[in-house]
Order: structure tokens, then sequence, then C-alpha cells
């Protein structure tokens, strides 16, 4: 769709693929034990006794319409993300809905 000369993008999060991205290593590497003592990283594991159906859908949503972060990956139970004001700095959140657990790993 298009409106004031700016192309509109849809996203609907359950025509997302299932499968995580190929590329996911690319943009979001998994560090060495040295690597890790030379980058600060930020982990957290949430696991909830029970999260509404769509819980991630609207996560992903809500995280994309944020001014301050620019979307990298994203698939329907996962995303990696950068801070506009310091695109060095991303985040990477992952949500198994079998066990209720989010992953949010910030560096």
């Amino acid at each position: 769709a298009k409106g004031d000369g700016v192309e509109k993008v849809y996203l609907i999060p359950s025509m997302l693929s299932e499968d995580q991205p190929e590329i996911l290593r690319e943009k979001w590497p998994v560090l060495s034990a040295d690597q890790l003592k030379e980058v600060e990283q930020i982990s957290r594991n949430y696991t909830f006794k029970f999260l509404p159906l769509g819980f991630f859908s609207r996560l992903i949503v809500r995280n994309l319409n944020l001014s301050t972060i620019e979307p990298v990956l994203y698939w329907r139970q996962g995303m990696v993300v950068r801070l506009k004001s310091s695109p060095t700095t991303m985040g990477f959140l992952k949500y198994n809905q079998n066990s209720y657990k989010l992953s949010v790993m910030i560096r």
C-alpha cells in the first residue's frame, strides 16, 4: 500500500517462517569463551506458567513499531534487533511456545 509517497509494509507474524533463518549465525554469531571476555553480553531467561496465544507475535509487532529499534532479522519464534542510537548494540529474543520460555540476550 502507498500513502504520501511512502510505501507501507505490513507484517503478518503467523506467515513468518517457523525455522530460524540460516543467516542467523551471521547476524548473531555464537561467541567463544574468549570472545565473551571481550564483549559485554547480558542474558536473561524468563519462564512463565502461562502466556496467551500470540504473545510473541504481538511482541514482534510492538518491537518493530519502536522508533529506537531497527529490525535485523525475524522469524515466527525469534528476532534480532539493533539499537538505532548505537548500531553495535544488538538484541536477540527467542521464544519457546511449548515451555513458555523467553530468552533475551543483549550485546
